[in-house]
């Protein structure tokens, strides 16, 4: 990196009356707690009316203080030899541009940002939250009803929405040097997510910046779920509340299964567990199913902590809401710092990542205040 760069981009996106973005990727190791960035990519663009305009990118191999896991170089492609005479994290030219960045206030967006996110804070970089866009979540909530999507990762949308037969994305790539993508290395991947990004732009699926932060940290609440054998994938969760399944010659509630899920399965996933909250409180709406029901115990608990529109129908029988959304966000912060504090973060059983997801959900109002008090600071000079 010349200095004489760097400085023309911290001129540049130190202007407070411009808005900037970058996307960026990781390739690392691993994907275990332990693992580290070997491979890292940003591209910076200004956003200019209703259109983003590209400013400059980097593409930099890093040194990692592990190994290299042979799985994780099987997709990636990267290994020893490329990683020769190549700088720590602490000495690249990533961490002098997130510096930046982060004092500019640049916006932050990855696709899975948790993950991203999570490799740049064991480097010491913290990026705000409320500057956080993640294209992951804000594609489940798009596609949430479209059935023909089996997949939101990054390349599947590239092929669903059949970006390489579009001419200008010949052109987009002609910004990044790139001739043929290689799927799964920093710079290729973070050029397919600035071209999704800039797709839903155009279909206007957030109205700004600020909004698609808001929806990356807004839980996606599917009507359809499935669990193997029980209930095939796309059962409609409100025949699973009330309906009933075999288990060998007796028949069982989908309620009490439900309950079951809510309560051991550790790798349910976050979004699953709000959607099995919110359709089993629209049941007891519908008086479907009875409010006083045992079943429906851990439902309440998240629906107190994570679902406030329903925040009423629970006090209607004096379930003491307020109370219930401590103890239960507490719980879920004790079991975080328990498992970190044995370091089983990689154990499948733990559910890690899917309690600091719900955490990350929790705070999805907080984020909204703190970016509506920002802007009043703005305007106001």
């Amino acid at each position: 990196m010349t200095s004489d760069k760097f400085k023309k981009i911290e001129e540049l996106i130190s202007q407070k009356d411009k808005t900037f973005i970058i996307f960026h990727d990781t390739e690392t190791t691993g994907v275990s707690q332990t693992d580290r960035i070997l491979q890292s990519a940003h591209t910076l663009y200004e956003l200019k009316g209703d259109k983003l305009v590209f400013h400059d990118y980097v593409e930099e191999n890093i040194m990692p203080p592990v190994e290299i896991g042979p799985m994780s170089a099987s997709i990636h492609g990267i290994w020893y030899p490329d990683l020769e005479g190549c700088p720590v994290f602490a000495d690249s030219e990533t961490l002098k541009y997130f510096d930046i960045f982060i004092q500019h206030r640049v916006y932050y967006c990855a696709h899975n940002s948790d993950f991203d996110i999570s490799q740049l804070e064991k480097e010491g970089v913290n990026y705000p939250t409320e500057l956080v866009i993640d294209t992951l979540q804000i594609a489940k909530l798009f596609n949430k009803d479209n059935p023909k999507i089996d997949s939101n990762g990054l390349q599947y949308l590239r092929y669903y929405y059949n970006f390489d037969m579009q001419s200008d994305f010949t052109d987009f790539l002609s910004d990044y040097n790139i001739v043929k993508l290689q799927p799964h290395t920093a710079l290729s991947d973070i050029a397919v997510l600035g071209y999704y990004f800039i797709e839903l732009m155009k279909a206007k699926v957030f109205s700004d910046f600020d909004e698609a932060v808001v929806m990356s940290n807004t839980p996606s609440i599917s009507p359809e779920l499935g669990f193997q054998k029980q209930f095939p994938k796309g059962t409609p969760l409100p025949e699973i509340i009330t309906g009933s399944y075999k288990q060998g010659t007796n028949t069982k509630r989908g309620i009490d299964y439900l309950n079951w899920a809510m309560t051991k399965m550790a790798t349910l996933a976050p979004d699953n567990k709000l959607a099995i909250a919110h359709y089993t409180m629209e049941a007891v709406a519908n008086e479907d199913i009875s409010l006083t029901d045992k079943a429906i115990t851990p439902m309440k608990a998240v629906a107190a902590a994570f679902l406030p529109e329903f925040h009423e129908l629970l006090r209607s029988s004096g379930y003491e809401v307020e109370r219930v959304k401590d103890k239960t966000l507490q719980m879920i912060q004790d079991n975080v710092l328990n498992i970190e504090a044995n370091g089983l973060q990689d154990d499948r059983d733990a559910g890690y990542s899917s309690l600091k997801k719900m955490l990350k959900y929790a705070k999805v109002g907080e984020i909204a205040d703190l970016i509506k008090r920002n802007k009043t600071k703005a305007a106001e000079g």
